[in-house]
């Protein structure tokens, strides 16, 4: 009775009014707690639009298996959980902190698995493709790595490669591959958009690995990673091993979902040139109830099927970005030397439209000389005439 403030013989009574005028207002215990601890429902997911793949009931019913099946499916394996974001707990009672805490841990802590399958089963590269970038490694005498751009089409689970860019670049021992200042990407992108293609992966050459080993370095699948996440889910990387007789073995990879998601919340740290083969992460990842920070290539690998096709893109031109760019003459000659196809086909070579470019207007002239050899149909004959026309020009100056 102390306690509550309560003395001995003390009348105790109800104010009916006041107590009227308290639950007029709200201003009630419960109403205070109900606006501290404000209960919100849970919206209504929406029903799958069919049943499971496993389930065998009524077509017009939905069971939990249906809805967990659906919303998988649809989920996103890239996009980060709550627990990613998740405080370390705290406790009253600090006997308990150690499992908790293990438990927390345990969660933030990446699991390392090995993925099944990739988003795409096979990449189809055109020989017109491989033979580009072909003719870049024979420049150099196959002593310098390159990387290419590819462009092409994503149908389906798979990817069509129609044609390669290789973009500016340096190659030393000691930094390996390193990109520089390129003045023709953005005129590259532009022109692979008349043409209905877009950056589907890249390619990349290295020599030749031992069955040990895995075809992916450390920094290519960092690389790999990064534009996996940038630009396409189901954007590929393919490899070109280059051995001692100059052979060359096309393999074709993506990385998985979880080296993405590793990617997205920087996990992975300046990589170790000793250390090709494993990824170097800047926190503690767990492989087989080892924590480790390193992580093999071969982990966050997916191989998928390749193959080569004959495309639509054909013909030989200078290629920029590496020792000599095209001059006029090249112009007058890739023209002379294909006067016989049609022209839907005669112009079909993105280095010879990337020169043609420098010429014709890129936002008219070129757009719809390349939207009508994307449609399959014969550009007007003035392209070729105002082309040719400049390539004399020149070719008069410098004489």
């Amino acid at each position: 009775m102390k306690k509550l403030g309560i003395v001995n013989g003390q009348q105790l009574f109800y104010d009916l009014d006041s107590i009227a005028s308290t639950v007029a207002t709200g201003n009630t215990p419960l109403a205070r707690s109900g606006a501290m601890y404000a209960v919100t429902k849970k919206e209504k997911r929406a029903a799958p639009p069919t049943i499971g793949p496993d389930c065998h009931h009524d077509p017009g019913m939905r069971c939990a298996k249906c809805f967990e099946a659906y919303y998988d499916s649809i989920k996103d394996p890239l996009a980060l959980s709550d627990d990613d974001d998740e405080a370390p707990p705290r406790y009253l009672n600090n006997n308990m902190r150690d499992a908790k805490y293990l438990r927390y841990l345990s969660k933030q802590t990446p699991h390392i698995k090995r993925q099944a399958s990739g988003r795409i089963k096979t990449v189809h590269i055109s020989e017109h493709a491989a033979s580009v970038f072909n003719g870049g490694l024979a420049t150099f005498e196959y002593h310098q790595h390159r990387i290419g751009f590819l462009y092409g089409r994503f149908e389906g689970d798979e990817v069509i490669v129609e044609t390669v860019y290789e973009p500016a670049q340096e190659f030393s021992q000691e930094t390996g591959i390193q990109l520089t200042n390129d003045i023709y990407f953005r005129r590259v992108e532009a022109l692979a958009a008349f043409l209905g293609l877009t950056w589907v992966g890249w390619i990349v050459s290295h020599k030749a690995t031992t069955e040990e080993e895995s075809p992916l370095t450390a920094t290519e699948v960092v690389q790999a990673a990064q534009w996996q996440l940038e630009r396409d889910t189901r954007f590929v990387t393919v490899v070109v091993s280059v051995d001692e007789q100059h052979q060359l073995e096309f393999d074709a990879f993506q990385v998985s979902d979880q080296a993405c998601k590793l990617a997205r919340k920087g996990y992975f740290a300046e990589q170790d040139r000793t250390k090709r083969f494993e990824v170097q992460t800047t926190k503690d990842v767990d492989i087989m109830a080892e924590y480790v920070r390193s992580i093999g290539t071969p982990y966050l690998t997916v191989p998928i099927g390749i193959s080569q096709f004959d495309g639509k893109f054909s013909g030989s031109f200078p290629v920029v970005n590496r020792l000599i760019d095209p001059i006029a003459m090249d112009g007058v000659r890739f023209l002379d030397e294909r006067t016989g196809l049609p022209r839907d086909e005669r112009y079909l070579n993105l280095q010879f439209l990337l020169f043609a470019s420098e010429i014709l207007n890129m936002n008219s002239q070129m757009a719809d000389m390349c939207l009508a050899l994307a449609n399959g149909e014969e550009p007007s004959e003035e392209y070729e005439a105002v082309i040719r026309r400049h390539c004399e020009v020149m070719l008069n100056i410098n004489h």
